[in-house]
């Protein structure tokens, strides 16, 4: 039978029915936090409850796990290894924390969820359902990650962000402000979604990339690389942006189409932009410019070939530029 390294003091108190009682270590006859029962803390390993926290129902704390302050441990949750839980922090339901996991200030992991590695949630951010946040992430401000959400690596959930569904944010990603990635999709390398940027379905964003303003990528999209999508700007269908490319304004690439190099893609209002290759090219519901030379939209598809030989382009740069125009040509007619 092993010796017992906690005794009851005999002080209670009683909160929302349930009764509580303080804990005194026996080697030194240090006083300690509250527990329900003798089986909300081991008699075992270095796990305590100091000050003023509270470990009730059928929750256990175990290992050399520590829960401090005014946190609070309840349900059937566990806090195991080497993990912290304190401050005014909540760890309730099917919950678990372990390792050297961190849960600080007034954040709550809940449902069955999991912390584990040297993750840390902290301030008022919520952490959910089945999500799992592993490794080195961070989870903080009044950020949510849940339902079946992972946040993992070196990653960061913060300001008011959302990531649930079966959404993943991994390695070095960021994801900040008021933006959400959710169902499918994946963030990870170095890349950055923020302000009130969107990134669902199965779209992946990655490699150093941005998302940001009120942007959406969605579908089967890619953004990689160093390109940022900005704006209200729309990236969905299998549509790839990469490179050092830019998508912003009100410009929607969709279906197949590629935006790479150091290509710019604008459309406000009626108005398409984009700089390829070395050519500016202009789109409006009416005209198409490239540089300075102006043609009716009208006369340019008929003889959009010859103005690509004039303008110095290869056979293939030529079916290149139709491309592009016939890409700025839909995104116009859209959003005319």
């Amino acid at each position: 039978m092993s010796i017992k390294k906690y005794e009851f003091t005999g002080e209670t108190k009683t909160i929302d029915t349930i009764t509580l009682k303080r804990i005194k270590r026996l080697s030194d006859g240090r006083l300690g936090g509250w527990i329900e029962k003798e089986e909300n803390l081991s008699q075992e390993g270095a796990c305590w409850v100091f000050d003023e926290a509270q470990v009730s129902g059928s929750a256990r704390v175990s290992g050399s796990a520590q829960v401090s302050g005014l946190a609070q441990v309840s349900g059937s949750a566990q806090v195991s290894g080497l993990a912290q839980v304190y401050d005014s922090a909540q760890v309730s339901g099917l919950a678990q924390v372990y390792d050297s996991a961190r849960v600080s200030g007034v954040a709550q992991v809940s449902g069955l969820a999991r912390v584990s590695g040297s993750a840390w949630v902290s301030g008022s951010a919520w952490v959910s359902g089945s999500a799992w946040v592993s490794g080195s992430a961070r989870v903080s401000g009044v950020a949510q990650v849940y339902d079946l959400a992972r946040v993992s690596g070196v990653a960061q959930v913060s300001g008011s962000a959302q990531v649930f569904g079966l959404a993943r944010v991994y390695y070095s990603a960021r994801v900040s402000g008021s933006a959400q990635v959710y169902e499918s999709a994946q963030v990870s390398g170095l890349a950055r979604v923020s302000d009130l940027a969107w990134v669902f379905g199965s779209a992946r964003v990655y490699g150093s990339a941005q998302v940001s303003g009120s942007a959406r990528v969605s579908g089967l999209a890619q953004v990689y690389d160093s390109a940022q999508v900005s704006g209200l700007a729309q990236v969905s269908g299998s549509a790839r942006v990469y490179d050092s490319s830019w998508v912003s304004g009100s410009a929607l690439v969709s279906g197949l189409a590629w935006v790479s190099g150091s290509a710019r893609v604008i459309s406000l209002s009626c108005l398409f932009h984009i700089i390829w290759k070395s050519y500016s090219i202009t789109i409006t519901p009416q005209n198409i410019a490239i540089g300075c030379r102006l043609w009716e939209r009208g006369t340019f598809n008929k003889t959009y070939r010859q103005i690509g030989k004039d303008e110095g382009m290869n056979d293939e740069l030529i079916n290149q530029f139709k491309s592009i125009v016939k890409l700025g040509t839909s995104i116009v007619e859209r959003v005319k």
